[in-house]
């Protein structure tokens, strides 16, 4: 087998381990629906935020005109994700050879790729592409070949296209390898940062001009979107969902000690494929992934409060560089040595290992999946309430996906403003009830929910997961006037309940022998 054969290999691998560990079957989640319904016929609006780019709207787009039906949309992620794999890693194979194979293994067996490979999330997509830019890049540098240059322009289009801020960041830690790498020589590469970062971004300049008032204000708009405001420290979080889940912020954050020994076990293998000097290529591989990759984590360590696997997705790509350089020097001393006692132990190491990421990709698949199940259950609800009349409703959460499965328009339910909703929501519900529409309300707790449902229909909602849901009618003599309706800015100062995480500036990261239960 060659390096590029072994590439090929992880691609399918990562494929079939995707299917067998995750599933086809998870319910969509609200960034799905949100880029879903930009391209499905028939389905009602969701609100396009200045934070979101338009690209997985693009990638589902085939699956979407037929419906998106939900299996056929899961197994064209993950076909999509396992060729983007494979493109990303086959310049690294030819840049160093085995180690750019090894880093596809890598990348093809930890469960965070697998668990966000049946996902429409852009984070997979964008880390891969980042990989792809990288791997261009550092061919170029070495072969100067016009289509390299191409190539990385291209890839890094791509970051671009699916997370625009992601290539900034990929684009600042490509510039000291390219200039280390290409010397006097590294204009042109600039140059093709420069324009295959443009081309990305020019889609989501346009739609900023159009839609929000130009670049700027988009960029502001954005920032108020973002997890902000949380005071915490992000790498004592990050440590605590080494095993999952995905997306966790915690006063009482844990490492495991099987976590540790697979974090020391991976920047053991990293080091070593930076400070080994047989193969020049090899350690240049290492180098780069490990600035590149530290270039894109930093906004989610250091800037960012949110904190989410998905965040650190490319970073993570990017990091098997070196540990693929790593394994490579670990497997040409082991076959130099012929210690086949070692050989068989590192073996078995690295088979527990891949079982372990395994378990983990299915364990955190099934610990979602009652919540991502409760937006159908409440969805399909609403909509037998309804009958085929025209709908709308107010939701304590998951509005995006409720209105997926039910055809009603939704928004954020404000139980605690007398009005229900907020002076910043985008349908006024009341308006809408004057426009024939039937409207209702979903929250959980004995009726009434709220003091603005009191004397409105109410009737359980059997069959969802956690229970205690009301799915509430407003009454058909209210008026224009009364609730559910947007109130004045002056009565109503503040948005709509964000979904923030607590801030944990107190946490302190504790080692264990097994999480909490």
């Amino acid at each position: 087998m060659t390096p590029l054969g072994l590439v090929t290999l992880a691609g399918l691998l990562f494929g079939v381990l995707t299917v067998v560990t995750v599933g086809l079957d998870r319910e969509l989640r609200w960034d799905e629906v949100t880029y879903l319904a930009q391209v499905t016929p028939g389905q009602t609006d969701v609100w396009f935020g200045p934070q979101r780019a338009r690209g997985m709207s693009l990638v589902a787009l085939p699956v979407a005109l037929l419906g998106a039906p939900l299996t056929l949309l899961r197994l064209w992620l993950v076909l999509v994700s396992s060729v983007a794999l494979v493109l990303a890693f086959r310049p690294w194979a030819r840049f160093a050879g085995w180690t750019g194979g090894a880093a596809a293994v890598v990348a093809a067996v930890g469960w965070v790729p697998q668990y966000f490979a049946v996902e429409l999330y852009p984070n997979l997509l964008a880390g891969l592409a980042a990989v792809a830019t990288a791997g261009h890049l550092v061919v170029w540098c070495r072969d100067r070949r016009p289509r390299d240059l191409a190539a990385t322009a291209l890839a890094l289009a791509v970051v671009a296209w699916l997370r625009p801020a992601e290539s900034v960041w990929l684009a600042f830690g490509l510039t000291p390898v390219l200039l280390v790498l290409a010397g006097r020589r590294s204009l042109r590469g600039l140059l093709a940062l420069a324009v295959g970062g443009f081309v990305g971004w020019l889609p989501w300049l346009v739609e900023a001009i159009v839609r929000f008032g130009g670049p700027f204000a988009r960029l502001g708009a954005a920032a108020g979107e973002s997890a902000s405001g949380a005071d915490r420290d992000q790498l004592i979080q990050y440590l605590n969902l080494v095993e999952g889940p995905v997306r966790q912020v915690t006063a009482e954050p844990v490492l495991t000690y099987r976590a540790l020994a697979l974090l020391v076990g991976l920047a053991l293998l990293a080091l070593l494929g930076v400070v080994q000097r047989l193969d020049r290529e090899r350690r240049v591989a290492a180098l780069a992934g490990l600035v590149t990759a530290a270039a894109t984590a930093t906004p989610y360590l250091v800037l960012n409060a949110g904190v989410n696997l998905r965040y650190v997705l490319p970073a993570m790509l990017l990091a098997t560089l070196p540990v693929g350089a790593g394994v490579t020097t670990v497997v040409a001393a082991l076959r130099r040595s012929r210690a086949r006692a070692t050989s068989v132990v590192v073996l078995v190491v690295a088979l527990v290992v891949v079982g372990w990421q395994g378990v983990l990709a299915r364990v955190n698949s099934e610990q979602i999946a009652p919540l991502q199940a409760r937006a159908r259950g409440l969805g399909e609800a609403l909509a037998e309430q309804a009958d085929g009349a025209p709908c709308a409703f107010v939701s304590e959460t998951q509005w995006p996906e409720i209105q997926w499965h039910s055809g009603c328009l939704g928004e954020v339910l404000h139980l605690d403003a007398p009005l229900l909703q907020c002076h910043d929501a985008r349908r006024d519900l009341a308006a809408l009830a004057e426009d024939g529409h039937r409207v209702f309300a979903l929250a959980r707790g004995r009726p009434p929910a709220g003091e603005g449902l009191a004397g409105w229909d109410v009737r359980p909602v059997e069959d969802v997961e956690d229970g205690g849901w009301g799915l509430y009618e407003r009454p058909a003599d209210l008026g224009p006037t009364d609730p559910p309706t947007i109130p004045d800015p002056a009565d109503s100062p503040t948005p709509c309940p964000p979904s923030r995480a607590p801030d944990a500036s107190d946490a302190r990261l504790e080692l264990r022998w097994d999480r909490p239960a």
